[in-house]
């Protein structure tokens, strides 16, 4: 079973007897998808909390096992269905111990992750193309980007209302001054208690990246004594392998647009606009003219057609639109001004 693999190479890599073939699987596997980088933290953080954790349940697997053997035998025997014999026994036995290891992770995970207030956790995630609302217990709201992941409450019980990101979201708080509202990612924490943002950490970069709409919101790197306080049109970012916090502010930024569709452009280059619109799309636009890439440009495109967007930096630059195909356009010609 290949979870129980990886979970064993996690608890390995956590003991420090992981070797270097191991790493290179674990490696690969982390890379596969965001769901596996959010089950290793949830393992790390089990793995944390098991220095103060006592078991205090006792299993008992041959008797677990009989008692599914009858349960199988009397759903066979009402439903007429044949039985097929598997030998050895032991082995099916092991396999059916392993899928009851995995069934159970999540719920004993859970225990470690609550807060003690009986928060109930939930994951939700987003493999389409196109984003995905979330709605939170508390009134909150999410919209998920693609190739994201939200594990998030159910209850409003807690101290504080956590989630934990892979990926990006936009989130709309509910405000709440008694609760803050705090997202957590592997390379640090955004705590807000009431405002709109954007939150970017993409599996594979160095950097987490939040962006405020309305509001103000912390932003404080795992394991860092500083922090930085935003606000509207401010955007802060750290990147883990210079270890450096910056913000920047005093421009629309554009962060948000895969969830609002608003692009706002002032005293932009061309070829930013054309880069931010092909990513708002999905397709590939760009400019022959050098000079005219350099060609600044103030415009708003809000939830405007592409093609109707492609026109109207084509009149601004005097250039040519030659739509090469379905996903590509080109602005050939043109000048300045």
């Amino acid at each position: 079973m290949q979870e129980e693999l990886y979970i064993s190479l996690l608890q390995k890599k956590l003991g420090g007897t992981l070797t270097p073939s191991e790493q290179s699987t674990l490696d690969g596997w982390l890379a596969q998808s965001p769901d596996n980088q959010l089950v290793a933290r949830q393992v790390e953080r089990a793995w944390e909390a098991s220095g103060s954790f006592h078991q205090d349940v006792e299993l008992d697997a041959d008797a677990d096992f009989e008692r599914l053997e009858r349960r199988i035998a009397a759903a066979d025997a009402t439903s007429g269905a044949k039985v097929v014999s598997m030998q050895p026994r032991r082995n099916w036995l092991a396999i059916a111990a392993a899928v009851l290891l995995l069934v159970a992770a999540p719920i004993l995970l859970r225990k470690f992750l609550s807060d003690g207030a009986g928060q109930v956790e939930m994951v939700a995630t987003n493999d389409s193309p196109t984003p995905q609302p979330v709605a939170l217990a508390d009134g909150s709201k999410v919209w998920l980007n693609s190739r994201s992941s939200l594990r998030h409450f159910t209850s409003t019980d807690g101290k504080e209302r956590r989630v934990e990101l892979t990926g990006e979201a936009y989130f709309e708080v509910a405000k709440n001054p008694a609760k803050p509202f705090v997202v957590q990612t592997d390379l640090g924490e955004v705590t807000v208690l009431g405002t709109s943002f954007n939150v970017r950490r993409q599996p594979g970069s160095t950097t987490l990246e939040v962006n405020v709409s309305t509001g103000r919101v912390s932003l404080q790197p795992t394991d860092a004594g500083e922090n930085l306080v935003l606000v509207a049109n401010e955007t802060g970012i750290f990147d883990q392998s210079k270890n450096s916090l910056v913000k920047t502010g005093g421009m629309a930024n554009n962060s948000a647009a895969w969830h609002t569709g608003k692009l706002v452009f002032e005293n932009a280059p061309l070829e930013e606009a054309l880069r931010q619109l092909s990513a708002l799309h999905g397709v590939r636009l760009v400019a022959d003219n050098e000079g005219v890439r350099r060609c600044t440009v103030n415009v708003t495109f809000d939830q405007m057609p592409l093609e109707t967007a492609l026109e109207t930096l084509r009149t601004l630059v005097g250039a040519q639109l030659v739509k090469v195909s379905e996903k590509e356009f080109r602005l050939t010609g043109g000048r300045c001004g």
